[in-house]
């Protein structure tokens, strides 16, 4: 899969800022399930992933997900782990690396927003009330 490559990743950016043009583009999904992969590469995955995202000039990226814990139609989903936290909320490695300096990070519905921001003291109006604290 391509989000799984950073070469590959960086190459799909470069597609997608082509077929955009003039508009923003922002990343959706970019994360690892750690079930399968492990907590410290899923970690280090969305270091990559999103640094990729940011220097490939997109405007924001949404990590999947924010919590190791899902449903699907009414039932627990209990055979992957994408969360940066855990079923019970603690914090994984990957929630680390969500976290760099010139980002904020905002919870948006079962995702993570990260954009980077000139002060990121603020986050933009529509995403104030999902602030994650620590971020």
């Amino acid at each position: 899969m391509y989000l799984e490559s950073q070469e590959r990743l960086q190459a799909y950016l470069g597609r997608l800022h082509t077929l955009a043009g003039e508009r923003p583009v922002v990343m959706s999904e970019l994360g690892l399930d750690s079930r399968r992969n492990g907590e410290h590469l899923q970690a280090r995955t969305l270091d990559w992933q999103v640094r990729s995202a940011f220097a490939g000039g997109c405007a924001g990226a949404f990590v999947y997900a924010w919590t190791d814990e899902w449903y699907r139609s009414g039932e627990d989903v209990r055979d992957w782990d994408f969360g940066v936290t855990r079923r019970d909320r603690r914090p994984k490695p990957a929630l680390s690396a969500v976290r760099p300096d010139a980002a904020v990070a905002a919870r948006v519905g079962g995702d993570l927003l990260v954009q980077r921001v000139a002060n990121p003291g603020r986050l933009p109006r529509r995403c104030r009330a999902a602030r994650v604290p620590g971020l």
